[in-house]
């Protein structure tokens, strides 16, 4: 099963789906550094280009498109205090995911974002997936919409973090609310490596750039538990 990867980032999404066994065709994604860590992880092709401006020619064909469209419109942190109100949101990136959809036609596609986009969306999400309940140990919350089949839970048993934000190692989300910030829960500001491990990383997965790039790179990623958990459903019906 051939996969496409859109709005790749650091490569989580495509972790886990490497880990169940898919073929990585190709990561996309504009972020130069992230791009690097994907490469250098995955081991796929990569493209660095805005989704938005892909046209069939630039894409191979895959069975399962999967992506991760950027999030900080949606994102409660960016919107605390004041609210969504009525500004108008930018939904060029998700637009672009159905595009290249209906350009490739994939058997399977899945696309995640943040709660907050939900109000925004016509339909309702195809699942909300926290990832405490796919051996994470964070309580994470995301929308993952596509024609994906449910992925089995196996809930984490051990100590478990709160959500882990994208600028954690340069203090955390400065809000009201301290037990949002995975920074207070440890008590300290944490390493990289600790912040890839509760998002659920492996040890030996290597992150390129400075810390704020190590820290948009990670807090940012789809956890590769749960893409695992999706990949393995998806093969299950297959293997029917």
């Amino acid at each position: 099963m051939k996969v496409i990867d859109l709005y790749c980032g650091a490569g989580g999404f495509s972790l886990g789906f490497k880990q169940a066994g898919f073929d990585i065709m190709l990561g996309v994604d504009i972020w130069n550094k992230a791009l690097e860590t994907y490469e250098l992880n995955i081991k796929s092709e990569i493209l660095n280009k805005d989704v938005r401006e892909l046209r069939k020619y630039n894409l191979p064909e895959c069975d399962v498109l999967i992506g991760s469209p950027p999030c900080p419109d949606f994102s409660i942190a960016k919107f605390r205090g004041s609210g969504w109100g009525n500004k108008q949101m930018d939904l060029s990136c998700i637009n672009a995911f159905y595009k290249i959809l209906n350009y490739l036609k994939p058997k399977y596609w899945i696309w995640e974002n943040v709660l907050g986009i939900n109000k925004y969306l016509f339909f309702q999400p195809s699942a909300i997936l926290n990832a405490q309940n796919y051996n994470v140990p964070q309580r994470r919350k995301r929308i993952f919409i596509g024609n994906y089949p449910l992925p089995k839970e196996n809930k984490f048993k051990g100590s478990v973090a709160p959500t882990i934000i994208a600028w954690e190692l340069l203090g955390g989300w400065k809000g009201s609310d301290n037990t949002r910030r995975f920074s207070q829960w440890l008590g300290r500001k944490p390493t990289y490596q600790e912040i890839a491990f509760y998002m659920g990383f492996p040890s030996d997965y290597e992150f390129l750039g400075n810390q704020k790039d190590k820290s948009i790179q990670i807090g940012n990623a789809v956890c590769p538990p749960i893409a695992k958990a999706i990949a393995e459903a998806i093969l299950k019906i297959i293997d029917k």
